[in-house]
């Protein structure tokens, strides 16, 4: 009589556990600009193409990334983040790897190449310019200095 108690207990053991995943909250709107295929939770953020001006794309190559402390970095000036966007509007970051044709929007953090160390992605922008920042969550230098491309949505 044992056995019914021990099947009833472990199958609300794996229930319990499988309900236990980490919320990751962003848009799961497959046809929305920022689209996260990551995100587990509707964070109702989702953008669509006529809600915003969509700014062209700049190519980062992986030699023009700098080393800023324990983690790289890029400045990009884009000079349609104007004074009037930072009062009244706002600004959306995607990046994606060279080759890839998925959109990341900023910030995100992705697995590295080493074990049980993730990679995060940031952005931080001012008048005129932004700044791109990886770290890894280590406290030691990312191990990647990635091609990729940069794409700004602004918000009117």
């Amino acid at each position: 009589m044992k056995k019914p108690k021990f099947f009833i207990t472990l199958l609300i053991a794996l229930i319990t556990f499988s309900s236990c995943k980490k919320k990751i909250y962003g848009c799961m709107d497959e046809t929305a600009l920022n689209y996260s295929p990551v995100a587990t939770n509707d964070g109702q953020d989702c953008i669509y193409a006529e809600e915003e001006e969509v700014v062209v794309s700049n190519t980062v190559l992986n030699n023009a990334w700098q080393t800023w402390g324990n983690q790289l970095g890029i400045t990009i000036t884009w000079e349609a983040i104007t004074q009037d966007v930072l009062d009244n509007g706002a600004v959306s970051v995607f990046l994606r790897f060279s080759g890839d044709s998925e959109w990341y929007p900023l910030p995100f953090s992705l697995a590295s190449g080493y074990v049980d160390v993730t990679n995060s992605y940031y952005v931080a922008y001012t008048l005129g310019q932004l700044d791109v920042v990886i770290e890894a969550d280590d406290n030691f230098l990312p191990d990647s200095h990635p091609n990729a491309d940069i794409k700004v949505v602004i918000f009117n």
